[in-house]
């Protein structure tokens, strides 16, 4: 059986712990794909995924665009902003309980992929 000091030691220690602003709260992340300078496509949806705190609130803003969801028990969020046209520059700002992420000079625009050989490593003018 515990001694009842260490018993009430110890519940003070799980109270002061539990009572710290921000305890189990986790600062809000995003995806490495999403940074400043970047393109998005136009006249598609914007996803940004990251992650928050589980069952954490996180909004994101673009332009007059606003959109909100909920991380899930994993602490996993995808948050979709509407459709742009092109256009820009932009400032995307996500936003969770304890922190926000902005990233400037966003563009909406055409995005291409490319593959292919090693010669792809050469400037346009080439």
């Amino acid at each position: 059986m515990t001694p009842p000091r260490i018993c009430l030691a110890l519940s003070l220690a799980a109270a002061i712990v539990a009572a710290r602003p921000g305890a189990a709260r986790a600062d809000v992340a995003v995806d490495p794909i999403v940074g400043e300078h970047m393109v998005v496509q136009r006249d598609r949806p914007l996803r940004v995924a990251g992650t928050a705190a589980p069952d954490e609130a996180v909004t994101a803003t673009i332009a007059a665009a606003k959109a909100a969801t909920q991380a899930d028990a994993n602490g996993r969020c995808v948050v979709t902003l509407p459709a742009m046209p092109a256009g820009g520059p932009y400032t995307l700002t996500i936003r969770g309980a304890n922190n926000a992420l902005t990233f400037s000079d966003v563009w909406a625009g055409e995005v291409w992929v490319a593959s292919g050989q090693s010669n792809m490593e050469f400037p346009l003018q080439r």
